[in-house]
């Protein structure tokens, strides 16, 4: 059962990925670290298998 990665599954990642940075931007008063931007790369390409 493979399912396509449509344009609009990359849009909510983005999104829910830049709602995270912006949570974590906010706690830390900071740019996130690159270890979140690692882990959306790492979800993004489990994702897009």
């Amino acid at each position: 059962m493979s399912s396509e990665f449509t344009k609009d599954d990359d849009e909510h990642l983005y999104t829910a990925y830049f709602h995270i940075r912006s949570q974590a931007s906010r706690l830390s008063d900071q740019e996130p670290p690159d270890e979140i931007l690692e882990r959306f790369s790492f979800v993004r390409s489990v994702l897009t298998k």
